[in-house]
């Protein structure tokens, strides 16, 4: 779940980025559609780049790891109840449980929020009197505020004027026409996903907008006055906040809507300034792309070679161990199960030094909900090495490191009964017993 929240907040990200360049450029000129579009392709884009990887950008795609760590800490290595646990840890993985909390009782309340404004719609479609142009159904309502929804366009009753309606319903049409209500299901779901980045609802807002101006335009190009259109605007002094999948003709943005309807157009030069999404999108795909320059190359500069460099010392004090976990089938003590345990589980105390068991870059480290904080090594190109559980990593990816350079602490991050170090080795992408390379006690 942490993981998709760090999602999250690259997509937030990606959507201040995306709106920021749209207010300081774009949100003056007359050019609606283009608008609409680079809002569009903006809040698609924000939920594809951080998920997507591109190799063009990607220095270190040469350098990817062949295996994976499918086989590790799907559940606590071994039952070290007779330790205490990590204060440090545990204050971790509560400040992970309560985001976690936070996050999900605000979706679940935005959910709600949108299903119950959702459900006064249709309520007030269940009690309104219906007739059909086509497709597109009116409905006169009891309410004092004219919207459309999906394919329904719900008017007044109390507007007897056939002009006044005949305004309002080609407004309406325009957006039902020009598809508006797939953007605001789009927006619905980003809002509900993001509520907690007050950006998302100036995103809204500022899509919402165009479809205001869009709409407008198309109401006057079918051949009302200005002036008739302003006037009928003008009559909307009410403002109801309803669902967030409605177009509303009477809105909070009327005055913006008049400044916008009596403005000259924007020049066509400005069109240009729309190029800028390119660099701005590409800058957003080189931030979340592995951008570091490759090991091979920080290896060449600084004139030195990875070689042939067997794993064959003590990841940590072999006298400080004070049990351990071994390579192969064992029972697994929290499913009580046979399991394959694909490396080696030493348990000390926490902080005690680990070591790196041969020279070689890091081509790896971070931090795992299941493997807690790690760090892999490449060490040539047989031989790789897996530390996790650690209390922190003292190396960063792309780091040479030395055979016996202290590369983390001893700790008991991620799924742990205890402190202790979770050591695997790796031969041509293929785990081996880790005790064969390690000198024995």
């Amino acid at each position: 779940m942490i993981l998709f929240i760090i999602y999250l907040l690259k997509v937030s990200l990606c959507l201040v980025l995306f709106h920021c360049l749209y207010a300081m450029l774009f949100k003056r000129t007359t050019f609606f559609q283009l608008n609409r579009f680079y809002l569009l392709s903006g809040l698609l884009l924000s939920f594809i780049i951080p998920l997507v990887r591109f190799p063009m950008l990607n220095f270190n795609a040469n350098l990817a790891i062949p295996y994976s760590f499918k086989n590790e800490l799907a559940f606590p290595d071994f039952d070290l109840s007779a330790f205490k646990s990590s204060v440090a840890n545990a204050h971790t993985n509560i400040l992970f449980s309560i985001i976690t909390f936070i996050y999900i009782v605000g979706f679940v309340f935005m959910f709600f929020r949108l299903c119950f404004s959702v459900y006064k719609v249709l309520q007030i479609q269940k009690k309104s009197e219906s007739i059909y142009s086509g497709k597109i159904r009116v409905a006169l309502t009891k309410v004092s505020y004219a919207f459309s929804y999906f394919n329904t366009i719900f008017i007044p009753a109390r507007i007897a004027d056939p002009d006044e309606r005949k305004i309002i319903v080609n407004h309406e049409i325009s957006h039902i026409k020009q598809l508006h209500w797939f953007d605001l299901i789009l927006t619905e779901i980003a809002f509900t996903l993001l509520w907690f980045n007050p950006f998302v609802i100036l995103y809204k807002n500022s899509l919402r907008l165009q479809h205001e101006y869009l709409a407008d335009v198309e109401a006057i190009n079918r051949g009302t006055h200005h002036e008739d259109y302003l006037r009928c605007l003008l009559k909307g002094i009410q403002y109801r906040n309803l669902c967030g999948l409605t177009n509303q003709f009477y809105c909070k943005t009327i005055k913006k809507r008049i400044l916008m309807i009596t403005k000259y157009q924007t020049s066509k030069r400005h069109i240009l300034r729309y190029l800028l999404f390119v660099p701005v999108t590409g800058i957003l795909m080189f931030m979340f792309s592995n951008c570091q320059k490759s090991p091979a190359a920080i290896l060449n500069m600084q004139n030195k070679s990875v070689g042939i460099n067997v794993p064959d010392i003590s990841p940590v004090d072999i006298n400080k161990v004070k049990l351990t976990s071994g390579y192969g089938e064992r029972i697994n003590p929290i499913t009580k199960k046979k399991q394959f345990h694909y490396g080696v589980d030493l348990a000390l105390n926490e902080g005690e030094n680990v070591f790196a068991t041969a020279s070689g870059i890091v081509i790896s480290a971070g931090f795992d909900t299941l493997k807690g904080n790690f760090v892999l090594i490449k060490h040539d190109n047989s031989y790789s090495t897996l530390y996790s559980k650690l209390k922190v990593s003292k190396v960063h990816q792309g780091e040479i490191v030395n055979k016996n350079q202290v590369i983390g602490l001893v700790g008991q991050t991620g799924l742990a009964t205890g402190p202790h170090l979770h050591y695997e080795v790796y031969k041509n992408g293929v785990n081996v017993n880790p005790s064969d390379y390690m000198p024995k006690k």
